[in-house]
């Protein structure tokens, strides 16, 4: 029997962020509150397996991954990528700046890395 309870509007974005992207909490529909995802606790590894491949948990990764360690496009002066790429920082260093980055290509239901 799966419950919902909304999630206090007070949370840091960061925190709700990685909560919708490890799927304990479930994104608002239109305008309403993100939810707890009661189902996680008996299943976490489903909604853990999915980070990549649900488009709102990933959006939520990379909203957290860009607000945590900055955009990479903002950092090195790179040209606009294709549509649905997104670069991701692990390490960057500078000046001048150079890094390494997993870049992620978004490409209908299917994600490259």
């Amino acid at each position: 029997m799966s419950s919902s309870f909304a999630v206090d509007g007070a949370l840091a974005d960061e925190l709700l962020d990685l909560g919708i992207a490890v799927g304990v909490v479930t994104p608002g529909a239109g305008a309403g509150p993100p939810t707890l995802n009661t189902d996680w606790f008996s299943r976490p590894a489903h909604y853990l397996g999915r980070v990549l491949g649900d488009p709102a948990q990933r959006d939520a990764l990379l909203r957290l991954a860009a607000g945590l360690v900055g955009a990479a496009r903002d950092e090195l002066d790179l040209p606009a990528g294709p549509d649905g790429e997104q670069w991701v920082p692990i390490a960057v260093a500078g000046p001048p700046h150079v890094g390494v980055y997993v870049v992620l290509q978004v490409d209908g239901d299917d994600v490259l890395l």
